[in-house]
């Protein structure tokens, strides 16, 4: 059975408008080298010299929401490769614990 986000808790449109009420704010932040805007899943910015087109990206995605649905669902598909080591053990550690 898939749940769509409302289901699970998540109201996207409000998530739109509290991203509207601030996004001028954040928009002040922004500094020379910045590529992209907020509301992107990553924050990207343009490396000085020395590559051709050098770009880093950098985003975050935390997992509690995930894995509290996929508890709850008793429905588990982990995609830890793109986690680092300790994050990966701390997951698996929480599963192992909420198992019994």
């Amino acid at each position: 059975m898939a749940i769509d986000y409302r289901q699970s808790g998540v109201d996207v449109e409000e998530g739109y408008r509290a991203v509207g009420k601030y996004k001028a704010h954040a928009k002040r932040t922004s500094i020379p080298g910045v590529l992209n805007g907020l509301g992107s899943f990553a924050g990207m910015f343009e490396v000085p010299a020395g590559m051709k087109n050098p770009v880093m990206v950098s985003g975050t995605d935390g997992v509690g929401t995930k894995l509290d649905i996929a508890f709850e669902m008793k429905k588990y598909a982990l995609k830890l490769a793109a986690l680092p080591e300790d994050k990966q053990k701390q997951i698996m550690s929480l599963i192992d614990m909420l198992e019994g």
